[in-house]
């Protein structure tokens, strides 16, 4: 993750601990979550099922924003800002990895000191992803819109020549395995605001190149080991006895030499 894209995302934490989450009535609620800029964008299918199961009726006080609510989100923004973010009160992602204490291991053992400041606060887990992204074998198709700040130019460039390229990987881009969708004007929400239906239809196209390709891959498998006896399948291979064969015995004594 860069500076960039982790500046967005303390800039959105910050303005979600603003959010109104109560109100007296679900009717006022739901007229307030329609009124939201952030989800004014939304499509109406998936406003629906935010109005549907985001939120619900509340017998307690869960803030002390407002007195006595009677309705209130389902996830509470402080319960959504602990999945974003993990305070480094100590300070450990400023220190130098080998500075770091085994009691400071423990409180923090995931933080990357080589990561951009996050302003002591931090996520391992997307960090730790990008790191694995060359070890992928799976195809991938990534679908990102012009407008979100996660998603950067530098970032995507990455991603495209990181995917699946290292040990154990499918190849990447290179080979046809790692690809890119963007969808012009979409920020980081189009799998659910007005872009929704183009975001199917890329991801249900790609779907439908995969399954073919596996198809023919099955296929091809199929053409190669049906045809082996039941007996053969049992037994290692002519071409595996071979290798074995040809390579050097690691436990085999070495012959004495001969006395002169």
């Amino acid at each position: 993750m860069s500076t960039t894209s982790s500046q967005v995302g303390i800039t959105m934490a910050k303005a979600m601990l603003k959010r109104r989450e109560q109100w007296p009535t679900r009717g006022e609620a739901e007229t307030s979550i329609r009124r939201s800029p952030y989800y004014k964008r939304w499509h109406p299918d998936t406003l629906k099922r935010v109005l549907a199961y985001g939120i619900r009726g509340s017998e307690t006080n869960q803030s002390d924003d407002e007195a006595d609510p009677s309705v209130s989100y389902t996830n509470t923004k402080h319960t959504e800002l602990m999945h974003m973010y993990k305070p480094d009160s100590a300070d450990i992602g400023r220190m130098q990895i080998g500075d770091i204490s085994a009691d400071q291991r423990a409180t923090a053992p995931e933080i990357d000191p080589a990561a951009p400041p996050f302003a002591r606060l931090y996520r391992p887990e997307s960090r730790m992803a990008f790191q694995s992204l060359p070890t992928v074998l799976p195809s991938v198709l990534y679908i990102v819109g012009t407008k979100t700040g996660f998603s950067t130019p530098d970032i995507r460039k990455a991603r495209m020549e990181t995917t699946g390229t290292g040990v154990g990987g499918s190849g990447g881009a290179l080979h046809g395995r790692v690809r890119e969708y963007v969808v012009q004007d979409g920020q980081h929400t189009v799998p659910l605001d007005m872009h929704m239906e183009e975001t199917a239809r890329a991801g249900a196209a790609w779907i439908g190149e995969e399954v073919r390709r596996w198809r023919r891959a099955e296929d091809k498998h199929a053409r190669e080991w049906h045809p082996v006896d039941a007996a053969a399948k049992k037994r290692v291979s002519h071409k595996t006895l071979d290798l074995m064969r040809a390579s050097p015995d690691m436990t085999a004594k070495a012959k004495p030499k001969a006395k002169l």
